[in-house]
C-alpha cells in the first residue's frame, strides 16, 4: 500500500488554494476548514491485503489530466464499503483538500440525488449557499470548477450506476474518486473496477480469531474453520456470527456451527446489533423486477453446484437466450456468481435467502421445478450415453424426452459434459427422491450416468442415492422408476463384486418390469443380461446360460439386433465356465461380427478380448495375442472406453509371455500397470502386476520382480471392467 503523504498547511497543500476561497464568498481569514467526512475506519480491519493495496496505488499515482476513479463492485456483505473506508483513510493524506463521503443509498428504493448530493459538497467547500444554482448540470459545473485544483478524495458509497455518479466526478487530475457498488454492470468509462470476491479461508478465520478472541479460537480450531464455512467467507455474515459469539460467552463456537448448519434457520442467526445478511440481502432483492425475482426464487431450487442458460431454460420454461439475460441481470446485480464463463452459481447464503424468500413459490412450483431440472438432465445424458457407447444394449431403449434436443458432436464432449455435470447430477438425484413426479426420469438419469460412472469407478459414492431413489419409487408405487432403479443397483453391484445382491435386484428389477408392461419392456433383457453376469460370476454357469438363452429369444422375438449381439456375451462366459470350448468360440466370434455390425466399439472390444482370453486359456498364444492387439485398436484414444483398457493390456501381456516374447510382455505390462492407474481399477492392476512380475523374472530382474509382485498384493478396491 502507498504510504500516506503527511499534510502540510499553507501553499505547499494546495495548488491556486485561493481561487475557490475568493469564489465562495468568504474572506480568506474566514475560510472553511478542509471537509473530513469519511466515516470511522473498521479497527480491526482483516484481509483484503492485495487489493488494499491496489486500490491505494491507484488513487495515489501521479496526477494526470484526467482523476483517477476506481470502482469497488460485489454482492451485498461482501466487505466493499468497508474496504474503500479504509483505504480512504489510508491515503488521506495525499488529499489535503478534503476527504468527501456521500452514501447514495443505490441499493435502496431511494437513491441519493446527485444534485442534492453537489448541493452538500459544495456547502462544504465553503461556497456561499446563496451562489449555488438549482440547477443539477449547473451545480456540477460549479463543483468541477471549485475543486479544479484541490485535492480531494470523494468516496461515493452504495451507487446506483454512472448516470448518478456522473454529475459528481471532478474534471481534473488533482483529485480522485473511490466509488462502491453492487452494480457489477456499473458503464462508467475510465474507471479502474474492482470485482470483490469472498474472504479467503485463512482471512475469514483470521476474521472470527480478531473478533473472539485468539484463546477461544484456538480451543477449537476445527470448528472455527466450519463457521467460516457455513458463514461463506462472506465479511458481513463473519461479523455478525463473531459478535453473537462475544455476546454468548457460553456457547461454544461449534454450537454456532450446529445453528447455521440448519438452512431453516442460518440467516435468522446471522442477525446482530441492527445488522442483518438477509436484510442486505432483500435490499437487492427489491431492486428487481418480476421475471429477475421469479428466475433468482426457481433457478435456486435444484440442489446443483452450478447451472448453465439450458437448466435455467428449462426450469424457467423460457427461450435459452431469455434465461441468460435474465441470470446476466442477477450477476450485475450482486445476486448471482459466475463460476466460469457460461456457468452460474449462488453464494449459498444467497441461496438460502432465495428458498427462503416468504412470496416463494408454492410447493408445486417447487415441485415442477426440481421436474423440470431432473428432465433437462435426463435428456441430456441420455443424449450423452447414446454418444458415447452407440451401440450399448440401452441404445434406444430410454423414453423420448424433449426437454433436450440437441446432440453431442462427438464422443469426447459428451464425457466432458457428464464429467461438468456429474456432481450437479449427483445432488439432484438426491433431491427428487423427495418429489414423486420427478422419480421417473431420475431413475433413468441414474442409469444414464454409467456412462460416466464406468471410466471413473464412482460407483459405491453414488450409491446411497440410488436407494434412496428405489426406496422413493417404492413409496410411490412407481413401476417404471423402480425397474431403472433396480437396473441401476444390480449395475452397481455388480461392479463391485457384491453379485447375491446384484441378483436380488435384478429379481426385483424383473418383477418390476412385467408390472409395468410395455414401457419397460426393452429393459428386461438388459436385466436378464446382468443377471447372467452377476450369475457368472459366482459360477453358477447354468444359471447364467438360462438368463442369457432368454435374452437371447426376446431378441429373435423382437428382431433386436443389438440385444442379440450382446446376449452372445455372457452365452460364451458360460459355455467356458461349463469347458464348452467350441460353443464359447462361436458365441464371441458372433458377438464380434454383430458388434462390428452395429459399429458398437466398446461392445466388440469386449469380444475380441474374451476371445483373446479364452484362446489364451487353450494354449493359443499367437492367436491370443492378435486378438488382443485388435481389440488395443478399437479403444485406444476414445475416452468412453478407457475402463477396459487396463483389463485388454494386462491380457496382452500375458498372451506375450506365453508366447515367449518377455520383453513385449513387460512392456505391455507397464502401459496396463499405468491405464489402471489412470482409471482407478485396482484388480487390473494387480493382475497387470503380476504379468509384469512374471516378465521381468523371465527377463532375470529379480530385484524388479520381487517388486512389482509386493505392488501385485496391495488391496484390490475394484473389479476389472470392460464388460456391461
Amino acid at each position: 500500500m502507498a504510504p500516506e503523504t503527511p499534510q502540510t498547511p499553507g501553499a505547499s497543500s494546495r495548488r491556486g488554494a485561493a481561487t475557490p476561497m475568493i469564489a465562495s464568498g468568504y474572506p480568506p481569514a474566514m475560510a472553511p476548514t478542509a471537509p473530513a467526512w469519511l466515516p470511522r475506519d473498521v479497527p480491526d480491519f482483516t484481509g483484503r491485503t492485495d487489493e488494499a493495496a491496489a486500490v491505494s496505488t491507484a488513487l495515489t499515482r501521479p496526477a494526470g489530466l484526467a482523476p483517477p476513479i476506481v470502482l469497488l463492485a460485489g454482492m451485498a456483505g461482501i466487505g466493499k464499503s468497508a474496504l474503500a473506508v479504509h483505504v480512504a483513510h489510508h491515503v488521506a493524506g495525499h488529499y489535503p483538500d478534503g476527504r468527501l463521503y456521500v452514501d447514495l443509498r443505490g441499493a435502496g428504493g431511494d437513491p441519493g440525488s446527485p444534485a442534492a448530493v453537489l448541493g452538500a459538497f459544495l456547502s462544504a467547500l465553503g461556497v456561499d449557499p446563496a451562489r449555488i444554482p438549482a440547477e443539477e448540470q449547473e451545480r456540477a459545473a460549479l463543483f468541477r470548477s471549485s475543486i479544479a485544483d484541490l485535492r480531494v478524495l470523494i468516496l461515493l458509497d452504495d451507487a446506483v450506476d454512472a448516470e448518478q455518479v456522473r454529475p459528481l466526478l471532478p474534471g481534473t487530475g488533482g483529485c480522485a474518486v473511490l466509488i462502491t457498488s453492487r452494480n457489477r454492470a456499473f458503464g462508467l468509462p475510465g474507471a479502474d473496477v474492482r470485482l470483490l470476491e469472498c474472504l479467503t479461508a485463512p482471512e475469514a478465520e483470521q476474521l472470527l480469531t480478531g473478533l473472539i478472541g485468539a484463546e477461544r479460537a484456538l480451543a477449537e480450531p476445527r470448528a472455527l474453520a466450519e463457521l467460516a464455512r457455513e458463514c461463506g467467507r462472506l465479511p458481513l455474515a463473519l461479523r455478525i456470527a463473531g459478535s453473537r459469539l462475544v455476546a454468548r460467552p457460553a456457547w461454544t463456537v461449534a454450537t454456532m456451527v450446529d445453528r447455521l448448519a440448519d438452512e431453516r434457520r442460518s440467516l435468522r442467526m446471522l442477525k446482530a446489533g441492527g445488522e442483518s445478511v438477509e436484510a442486505a440481502f432483500a435490499v437487492s432483492y427489491r431492486q428487481l423486477d418480476q421475471a429477475q425475482r421469479r428466475a433468482f426464487r426457481l433457478c435456486a431450487v435444484p440442489h446443483v453446484p452450478d447451472f448453465g442458460a439450458p437448466l435455467a431454460a428449462a426450469v424457467l420454461r423460457c427461450p435459452e437466450i431469455e434465461a441468460e439475460d435474465l441470470l446476466e441481470g442477477l450477476v450485475d446485480l450482486g445476486l448471482l456468481g459466475t463460476s466460469r464463463p457460461g456457468r452460474y452459481v449462488y453464494h449459498d447464503l444467497m441461496r438460502h435467502y432465495a428458498r427462503g424468500i416468504e412470496d416463494s413459490d408454492t410447493a408445486a412450483t417447487v415441485a415442477r421445478t426440481v421436474t423440470a431440472a431432473v428432465d433437462y438432465l435426463r435428456g441430456a445424458a441420455v443424449a450423452a450415453y447414446e454418444r458415447l457407447l452407440p451401440g450399448d444394449m440401452l441404445a434406444g431403449k430410454f423414453t423420448a424426452c424433449s426437454a433436450f434436443d440437441r446432440e453431442f458432436p462427438d464422443p469426447a464432449e459428451a464425457l466432458g459434459w457428464l464429467t461438468r455435470e456429474y456432481e450437479g447430477i449427483a445432488g439432484l438425484l438426491c433431491q427428487a427422491a423427495d418429489f414423486p413426479d420427478a422419480l421417473a426420469s431420475a431413475a433413468e438419469l441414474a442409469v444414464a450416468l454409467a456412462a460416466y460412472l464406468a471410466p471413473s469407478v464412482r460407483w459405491v459414492e453414488i450409491e446411497p442415492t440410488f436407494r434412496a431413489l428405489l426406496a422413493a419409487a417404492d413409496a410411490a408405487d412407481d413401476q417404471a422408476a423402480r425397474a431403472w432403479l433396480c437396473y441401476a443397483l444390480t449395475q452397481t453391484l455388480n461392479f463391485t463384486q457384491r453379485y447375491d445382491e446384484a441378483e436380488h435386484y435384478g429379481a426385483l428389477g424383473e418383477g418390476a418390469c412385467a408390472a409395468a408392461g410395455a414401457q419397460c419392456a426393452g429393459l428386461l433383457s438388459c436385466l436378464l443380461l446382468q443377471a447372467a453376469d452377476s450369475a457368472i460370476s459366482v459360477g453358477a454357469h447354468d444359471r447364467a446360460l438360462t438368463a442369457a438363452a432368454r435374452v437371447a429369444e426376446l431378441a429373435a422375438a423382437t428382431d433386436d439386433r443389438t440385444m442379440a449381439a450382446w446376449s452372445r456375451l455372457p452365452l460364451a462366459e458360460a459355455h467356458r465356465g461349463l469347458e464348452q470350448w467350441t460353443e464359447a468360440e462361436a458365441e464371441l466370434r458372433a458377438a464380434i461380427s454383430g458388434m462390428a455390425a452395429l459399429h458398437e466399439r466398446r461392445g466388440l472390444a469386449t469380444a475380441r478380448s474374451s476371445l483373446g482370453d479364452l484362446l489364451y486359456a487353450q494354449g493359443r498364444f499367437a492367436e491370443a495375442e492378435l486378438e488382443q492387439q485388435e481389440c488395443l485398436i478399437e479403444t485406444t484414444g476414445d475416452p468412453a472406453l478407457a475402463d477396459g483398457e487396463p483389463v485388454f493390456r494386462y491380457r496382452l501381456a500375458q498372451a506375450q509371455l506365453a508366447a515367449g516374447a518377455a520383453a513385449r510382455a513387460r512392456e505391455s505390462a507397464l502401459l496396463a500397470v499405468a491405464a489402471a492407474e489412470a482409471v482407478g481399477e485396482d484388480l487390473a492392476r494387480s493382475r497387470a502386476y503380476e504379468v509384469l512380475s512374471d516378465a521381468l523374472r523371465v527377463l532375470g530382474d529379480t530385484r524388479g520382480a520381487n517388486q512389482a509382485a509386493a505392488a501385485a498384493t496391495r488391496p484390490v478396491g475394484t473389479p476389472a471392467v470392460g464388460g456391461r
